[in-house]
């Protein structure tokens, strides 16, 4: 009747632009898919990777991805917050259709990421240097129904920057 909800995702909209000033978005990303599932496992650099940009999908049931970026955090942030957006994925349900993903910063990790935790709070230390992150992906189980067979899960890597 007065189309509340509808003002209101109107506003947001609006606001979005304003939410993360001074932002880069991330470039050359780099994916590959993770043959050993063993837990506890650190980035490395060898095996095939293959670029990918935001907006590009990557799938699969059950299974592990590293996505790799080496960003240039600018020192000119140094008296700033410094946050990393990192949006890869849609909700499946009951969230185990979605990604989930272990944040390596400089080879060590740093946080876990999901549909509902896509912001990560960068130390202003690393203001003027270049920083690799390494993320250790995980596809979902597409809403696990143990009644049906598996069936690969379409995500993309939506949207990925920084912000100062």
């Amino acid at each position: 009747m007065f189309f509340t909800i509808e003002k209101l995702e109107k506003r947001l909209q609006e606001l979005d632009p304003f939410r993360y000033r001074d932002k880069q978005e991330l470039k050359g990303l780099r994916i590959k898919e993770e043959i050993n599932t063993q837990i506890g496992l650190y980035p490395e650099e060898d095996g095939e990777w293959k670029a990918i940009q935001c907006g590009e999908s990557w799938q699969g049931y059950d299974q592990y991805f590293w996505l790799a970026a080496e960003v240039q955090i600018p020192e000119q942030w140094k008296d700033n917050k410094v946050l990393g957006y990192f949006q890869m994925g849609a909700s499946g349900r009951g969230g185990s259709g979605s990604f989930e993903s272990l944040l390596f910063v400089n080879g060590s990790p740093y946080q876990g990421l999901d549909n509902n935790h896509r912001e990560v709070f960068l130390d202003s230390k690393l203001a003027g240097t270049s920083v690799a992150l390494r993320f250790r992906m995980w596809s979902g189980l597409n809403g696990y129904n143990p009644s049906t067979s598996p069936v690969s899960i379409y995500h993309s890597a939506l949207r990925a920057l920084l912000a100062g």
